[in-house]
């Protein structure tokens, strides 16, 4: 006997699946995929979800929208319809987003600078805010992810209803079939893994062509009508995509009135009942804009409506709509001069490669996926002209897909043609969102016809598990080409989780909240959890110092480096942050026994002083630790040292990270400002001492920052180059060496703050010393001649001195006529980011900028004073000039003459 789909046998029991039960089953496969990808997917990977976080975040805060053109302005897309965000805010009504932790974005603070973000490509700080558990906005953001998730499940679900409405095929695991392609587009679920109001819109578009195909089927009632009108309403509310949908049931309804003799009389009121429904369920937002941001009082009746309804947003195409309609009046009726203009093959490119994947998705198989794609398309688009060609009932069906699927191509078509940019009109998603049903019935029926009947079952099965695993793939790429999260909480109470309470200050803007120890005496290693909590900014970074003495006082292990495993230093710390420090440190064969864990942190003069219950002190006594049991460090690697011809050794040792030992045979990365550490065995020459040194490829040796215990720890610093490096050994008695060894190359350090510490040549040198904290070593100016009104170029060479610069210098430039009129020149960072607090000790910093003139200076001979200042409270202070080792009364230095001449 034949089995039927879904049916199979086993031991006499016969079980059959129902496309009901499929759907189940793939409602909870999806539901997983979607998950997993809104807890690994980062922030900065998904589409607006910013600008979609901060509408909803003015509208919890205000708890309506914007009544006023600055308010509007706080918000990108607040020109854009709400009802999404609305939503979210909705559900997420008992969250508070107000308070912290809150988002911190690169270009907000200098400080994040000296942070490693482990990316070049860092817009959004990673931190563990966006880890769970989750709190304020960083809680809002997940839950307007899992209602996204909700929302493009339940576009999945109507879309499998509604293909099973369409009689094609005639077969309903085919309608499972095309809700299954759907959702393992990896472009589908990414999205409907993110906060976006595409999410939205998606249902609302599946929910109007279910009704719409309802209405093909049975035209005589009149209910289909009602959800056609509201569902079409609320999707005006959410984006404009669907505005081009009116066109569609008025063709739809038309044919059916004349195919069907139904009469016009059918088809006017039906059409009338849509657009009236549709207004009162979408009217509340376009009211809304008209009644409170109408600018009719200025820009006249036409201009004075349009505004707040198309113009002044981010959105470039309602923009120049606005523009072109008004006539310049409001809005931007031309492109922008630096536009990068796309052409029409890159639209079709970029636009299908967008539809069915993401354009950065890295993986070697991607071309030919994309191939297989195509392939798949092709035999598909035969599949339905052999369908159009065989049955003639089915053309009313494929007419209506092909249409639906069309006009949601017309409006990414005006965009490019009106914007001409890639990045907003080539985006796949804008065709399949709203097209989703008829997408997805095209391309399973169009394969089901081409298909031999034979392999039918098979290939479209092994389409359907290709297409899950490109989405896995997708899922995979994007998990893991996020930036490890930096082990911060921009929130201060969460520097109180770890289980032990300590009160300790280190300075004025450094405090020790809580800490936990985790003695592991069978893998030779303590954990070693601190969390701190910053008080006030830095302006240095503090080295961290753990170490732990036996009951002689003598050092049997440590470390040293920069807080948060040597991503963090002190200096990128805001107040507030809570910064988790996660160290192992090794044991090497330590006795059973008691010892003691002590902190330090230490600035350029040596250690801080602490403020704890115990008093005051330069270090603090964090517990004792009883060890029951000896400790066993196995060391995996080996050094082969001759001593003498007859005495041959090992050297033993171990590379180990701030969180433990690296794996035996890894070669490990370590990146600037993190702490290489060294753990050797006991030496075997009695009467010598180690020497370690980390050897570059160059021949640049590095020497021990801290030892002892047979532990070394090597503090990367900003001169150390990137590249692979070695390990040398030398043990020597007094200035005797006894044996020398070095490694094969074993290490490789990435120092992703490349500086300048060697001068280049300087055409104009000019020596200045300003309070020992920067100097001057020179300037070029190209051209001693301007025009009033242009600007300059001028390039300053600076250089910072054995010790960075201990505050957040101003640089100020002031063109001065010969009155000694300011005219010209502003008040600046080097490089116009560069801090002086991110300077390293002997860094060159070549700062070159153009120092404008103003339009109105008369033509003479000007000077231009430079110099820095601090800012004190509200007032600025000069740094002197420094002349033979004394302060002087001099704040600048003179650069000049310059040439204006009348423009």
């Amino acid at each position: 006997m034949s089995q039927r789909i879904g049916e199979s046998k086993s031991q006499g029991i016969r079980f059959q699946l129902s496309p009901f039960g499929g759907l189940v089953i793939l409602a909870i496969v999806y539901l997983a995929l979607a998950i997993t990808l809104s807890q690994t997917m980062h922030f900065s990977r998904a589409f607006d979800e910013g600008y979609h976080l901060e509408y909803v975040t003015f509208l919890k805060q205000h708890g309506r929208l914007p009544l006023t053109y600055a308010e509007r302005a706080q918000i990108t897309r607040a020109d854009f319809p709400p009802l999404y965000q609305l939503l979210v805010a909705l559900v997420s009504a008992g969250v508070d987003a107000d308070g912290p932790p809150d988002f911190k974005l690169f270009w907000d603070s200098f400080r994040y600078r000296a942070m490693d973000h482990q990316t070049e490509a860092v817009w959004t700080i990673n931190t563990e805010d966006y880890r769970p558990p989750y709190f304020g906005r960083f809680l809002v953001w997940q839950i307007g992810r899992w209602v996204s998730v909700v929302l493009s499940l339940g576009t999945v679900i109507i879309v499998f209803l509604t293909l099973r409405e369409i009689p094609l095929g005639r077969n309903p695991w085919l309608a499972l079939a095309g809700a299954a392609l759907l959702a393992f587009i990896p472009r589908y679920i990414i999205l409907g893994s993110t906060l976006n109001d595409d999410n939205l819109l998606g249902l609302l578009a599946a929910l109007y062509f279910w009704m719409l195909v309802k209405t093909v089927n049975r035209p005589e009632r009149w209910w289909p009508f009602v959800g056609m009108g509201i569902f079409l309403g609320f999707s005006m509310t959410v984006k404009y995509t669907l505005v081009v949908v009116p066109l569609e049931i008025g063709l739809v309804c038309l044919l059916l009135a004349q195919n069907k003799n139904l009469g016009w009389a059918w088809a006017w009121p039906r059409i009338g009942l849509v657009g009236i429904i549709a207004l009162l369920c979408g009217g509340w937002w376009f009211g809304w804009n008209l009644w409170f941001l109408n600018t009719v009082a200025q820009d006249g009746w036409f201009a004075g409506l349009l505004r707040p309804l198309m113009a002044g947003g981010a959105d470039a195409t309602m923009n120049r709509l606005s523009g072109l309609a008004s006539g310049g009046q409001i809005g931007r009726p031309e492109l922008p001069e630096d536009i990068i203009v796309g052409t029409f093959p890159q639209w079709l490119q970029t636009t299908f490669l967008s539809f069915w994947g993401i354009s950065d998705f890295d993986s070697p198989f991607s071309a030919y996926i994309y191939l297989a794609i195509g392939l798949i398309l092709a035999v598909a688009g035969f599949g339905l002209w052999r369908l159009w060609q065989a049955d003639p009932a089915a053309r009313r069906w494929l007419a209506l897909l092909i249409l639906h699927t069309g006009i949601f191509v017309i409006l990414p078509l005006v965009r490019f043609g009106l914007t001409r940019r890639l990045s907003v009109a080539a985006q796949g998603r804008h065709i399949l969102i709203p097209a989703a049903a008829a997408v997805a019935g095209l391309l399973v029926w169009g394969l089901n016809t081409a298909l031999p009947k034979q392999w039918r079952r098979l290939a479209l099965t092994m389409i359907l598990i290709g297409f899950m695993g490109w989405t896995g793939g997708h899922i995979y790429f994007l998990a893991a080409s996020g930036p490890a999260a930096l082990p911060l909480r921009a929130m201060p109470q969460a520097a109180a989780w770890l289980p032990d309470p300590v009160k300790a200050k280190f300075g004025d803007s450094v405090e020790l909240v809580s800490y936990g120890v985790d003695p592991q005496p069978e893998r030779g290693l303590l954990g070693v959890n601190l969390a701190w909590r910053s008080l006030a900014y830095t302006n240095e970074s503090y080295l961290l110092k753990v170490t732990l003495t036996n009951s002689a006082g003598e050092v049997v292990s440590h470390w040293l480096g920069y807080n948060g495993q040597g991503r963090l230093p002190t200096l990128a710390w805001d107040p507030g942050d809570s910064i988790f420090d996660r160290l192992a440190l090794p044991l090497p064969n330590l006795p059973a026994g008691e010892y003691r864990l002590q902190v330090e942190m230490l600035n350029g003069a040596g250690p801080l002083g602490v403020s704890a219950e115990a008093g005051e002190d330069t270090a603090l006594t964090l517990a004792d630790i009883s060890l029951a049991e000896p400790t066993h460090l196995a060391l995996s690697r080996r050094m082969r040292v001759v001593y003498s011809r007859d005495a041959p050794i090992e050297a033993n040792f171990d590379l180990w990270q701030a969180d433990g030992p690296v794996k035996a045979n890894a070669f490990p990365t370590y990146r600037y400002p993190g702490t290489v550490s060294v753990v050797v065995s006991d030496s075997s020459f009695d009467e010598a001492a180690l020497k370690l040194e980390l050897v570059a490829e160059t021949g640049q040796a590095w020497p021990v920052t801290q030892d002892g215990g047979n532990i070394y720890h090597f503090v990367i610093g900003p001169r150390w180059r990137s590249g692979d490096y070695c390990l040398r050994i030398t043990w020597q008695k007094g200035d005797e060496v006894l044996a020398q060894a070095t490694s094969e190359l074993m290490l490789r350090i990435e120092n992703w703050w490349e500086r300048k510490f060697d001068p280049p040549k300087i055409a104009m040198p000019l020596a200045a010393n300003f309070a020992n904290q920067v100097k001057l070593l020179g300037y070029k100016l190209p051209q001693t001649q301007v025009k009033a009104g242009e600007a300059f170029p001028l390039t300053l060479y600076w250089q910072a001195f054995d010790r960075p610069p201990q505050a957040d210098f101003i640089q100020f430039n002031h063109l001065l006529d010969e009155s000694g009129t300011l005219r010209g020149g502003y008040d600046r960072y080097p490089l116009e980011y560069y801090s002086t607090l991110l300077w390293s000790p002997g860094e060159v910093v070549v700062d070159g900028y153009a120092v404008p003139v103003d339009v109105g200076a008369p033509p003479g001979e000007y000077f231009l004073d430079v110099g820095y200042y601090l800012t004190v409270g509200e007032s600025a202070v000069n740094l002197p000039l420094v002349v033979g080792g004394q302060m002087t009364d001099v704040t600048r230095v003179t650069i000049g003459p310059v040439e204006v001449v009348a423009p």
